[in-house]
């Protein structure tokens, strides 16, 4: 596997039509779209890496400023809700073309162009130098029936360093632990040498973090070390201490020679501190790291990759995470040492075989984390584990415990198993594997921030257990809270999966989303398509969710395709009366087995095309959580392309929230029936 981690053979949607787009970037609006006179405004706030670090790659945080737009006025008891953030979408174009994600491997093939972007909130990775034209248009739908929409657009210009001018000769070391150095750059510093765990960096005079060292002159230094490829390096690649020194104002650890070779491979990452701040940037790219965590036999546990942050920047792109017992760790170490914010990126990087969370965070509401084009994915035949031994796949593929400003953007999950399921298999005594959720949010963390964080997931995909769970701890008091925006993602759940989210906070969006639960063999019916859910509280934690309860739910152009027989039992969402603020609309529902239900509706007719090859096996775990045998298996083509036709009915009014876009990105037009995607014009 090459650093720029490629796709294993996934199957992706070929024809995924875009807008037609003008020379800078922008959407064309069609004709049926009008746009009307307004004091709409708009401007880009940008945060970028530390001055030494401003040359490609580098990650740039983007946030869009609207002013002027005609919002909905705020909840009457709400607090955290941002209207700005759910009711205007924004679309981005980076000047950046022909970027492009390889390490999903399940997403239709337009959520791979990482020229462009969805949100209020977004992040880009500059791969090569130049001025950029970045550009914004904010969108809200003024009047759903007639289509009229205010926007405004904004544009500025970055300069991204040139990486040529930065790395010379004179600030590069090269490694190579066999000694060849045949096509390093000439002139850099070479070492061969390196220290056990037993033999710290600072006894052995020839180590490569010694030449890094004797780089560092009275000046601001910038520092870069390439590792060769084909090499397994047997001590962590980065491990300060009390007594390390600041390496460089900026360092970066890549890699050279063959890119045919598997990428240098590490046994940890460890960016900690004890005693001083790692506040100077880090860029990682094109490395792997793998520990010893063996999913089927459940054996060796640790970190492949450890933050301990105060501040900073880092970069993480085209890595390789596996065989470990969490991915990256992150957690500030002290969370009052210092109010400066902390920028972190992983882009197109693949998280595998690791037995808890591929990503587990801890960070302060003043932080800002992307998480762009990666993978992250359970490994699918391994035993489940349990809460106590932490084995097997114990955990889904990420956890935010945090109230910080999040973006998931064109990433792939996939959850199997987990040890928070409950009850059996029906038919049977055996222990139910239900899946953990792909994405846990606002589950603990610091206090509660005065801001509130945001966290935008867009243009993802993922197969198992539920898409996301949103402040699922019960005792916690107060209750988490933060505004979530989930658009244009596609989930398929597993066969024990019993809902797409499950959520315990309000000021939540979701448009423009593919939720398939598919024709499972032999697989019992789910308790609501959509679950939201408040947990029972102990009387006296019951304060805090007054509060919970004004911030608005809000569910529109979604398309729901549930194809084994099934009791809505909570409706077709699932909705816990808690909630005050409710709103759904514009949604469809396919329920072809289920017809004497009182909510049964058909896409009838529509149009199916596959998107992928399900990875998930459904499969049937014995009692002994070793010998899997099939007995749960989707069918072929379980997981495809809905595309609803004008005479589908719709769930939730018709008219309400209305999205500019459909799932895929195509304009919306006058049509009876929305759901995630566009009827194609001119469809009976």
């Amino acid at each position: 596997m090459t650093g720029n981690i490629p796709p294993r053979g996934a199957q992706t949607l070929g024809e995924a039509p875009l807008s037609e787009r003008g020379a800078a970037g922008e959407a064309a609006i069609p004709a049926s779209f009008t746009v009307v006179s307004s004091g709409a405004r708009l401007s880009i706030a940008v945060t970028r890496a530390p001055k030494a670090a401003q040359f490609a790659p580098e990650a740039v945080w983007f946030e869009a400023v609207p002013e002027g737009f005609d919002t909905l006025p705020l909840p009457d008891n709400a607090q955290t809700y941002r209207p700005e953030f759910h009711e205007i979408e924004y679309e981005w174009a980076f000047g950046d073309a022909g970027a492009r994600f390889t390490a999903p491997q399940n997403v239709p093939d337009a959520y791979r162009d990482a020229n462009s972007a969805i949100g209020q909130i977004t992040a880009h990775v500059f791969r090569t130098g130049g001025r950029k034209r970045v550009t914004c248009t904010a969108r809200r739908v003024v009047d759903p029936e007639t289509l009229e929409i205010e926007e405004a657009r904004a544009k500025i210009e970055i300069e991204i360093g040139d990486p040529d001018t930065l790395w010379t000769d004179a600030n590069t070391v090269v490694v190579a632990l066999d000694g060849d150095f045949t096509g390093a750059p000439p002139g850099a510093r070479a070492t061969t040498v390196a220290h056990s765990d037993a033999e710290p960096w600072w006894s052995t005079p020839r180590h490569w973090l010694t030449q890094v060292n004797r780089l560092i002159g009275a000046g601001e230094r910038s520092i870069r070390v390439l590792f060769k490829h084909g090499e397994f390096y047997p001590t962590a690649l980065f491990k300060p201490n009390r007594r390390a020194p600041h390496i460089a104002q900026f360092v970066l650890f890549g890699a050279w020679g063959d890119p045919r070779q598997f990428p240098p491979t590490f046994p940890r990452i460890g960016l900690e501190q004890a005693g001083w701040s790692n506040s100077q940037p880090f860029v990682f790219q094109g490395l792997a790291v793998s520990m010893d965590y063996n999913p089927y036999a459940q054996t060796g546990l640790r970190e492949v990759l450890t933050i301990y942050h105060e501040a900073g920047y880092a970069l993480f792109s085209d890595m390789l995470f596996q065989r470990g017992g969490t991915g990256a760790l992150m957690q500030p170490r002290h969370l009052a040492a210092s109010d400066a914010p902390a920028f972190y990126c992983f882009h197109n990087c693949a998280f595998e075989r690791i037995a808890t969370y591929g990503l587990f965070t801890e960070a302060r509401p003043q932080d800002r984390i992307a998480y762009l084009g990666c993978r992250d994915i359970d490994e699918g035949a391994a035993p489940h584990g349990d809460s106590n031994r932490m084995t097997g796949n114990a955990q889904g593929p990420m956890r935010l415990s945090n109230n910080c400003d999040w973006v998931i953007a064109a990433s792939d999950f996939f959850s199997r198993h987990g040890w928070s399921g409950q009850g059996t298999w029906p038919g049977t005594d055996i222990a139910a594997t239900h899946e953990q959720p792909c994405l846990r949010l606002f589950s603990g963390g610091p206090p509660e921030p005065a801001d509130n964080g945001r966290v935008s997931i867009t243009r993802c995909a993922g197969e198992g257990g539920f898409l996301l769970s949103a402040a699922s701890l019960p005792a916690q008091e107060p209750p988490p809270r933060g505004n979530l925006v989930v658009d244009q993602v596609i989930h398929v759940l597993s066969a024990s999966g019993t809902g797409f989210v499950l959520c315990e906070t309000g000021a939540v969006t979701i448009r423009n989303g593919l939720w398939i639960k598919p024709d499972v063999t032999g697989a019992f019916g789910v308790e609501a398509p959509f679950y939201f859910a408040i947990y029972d509280r102990a009387p006296e934690l019951q304060g805090g969710l007054t509060r919970m309860r004004a911030e608005p739910i809000r569910l529109h152009n979604n398309t729901f395709v549930i194809d084994v027989p099934t009791e809505l039992s909570l409706g077709p969402f699932g909705l816990i009366d808690q909630f005050d603020y409710f709103e759904e609309a514009n949604n469809v529902f396919y329920l072809p087995k289920s017809p004497g239900n009182v909510r049964h509706e058909d896409l009838s007719p529509y149009e199916r095309r596959k998107l992928w090859d399900l990875r998930w096996l459904g499969r049937l775990e014995t009692a002994d959580n070793g010998i899997l045998r099939p007995g749960y298996a989707a069918r072929d083509g379980a997981a495809n392309l809905y595309r609803p036709l004008p005479s589908s009915a719709v769930v939730g009014h018709v008219g309400g929230l209305m999205s500019v876009v459909d799932l895929l990105g195509n304009r919306r037009d006058r049509t009876q029936s929305r759901g995630a995607l566009e009827p194609r014009p001119g469809a009976d």
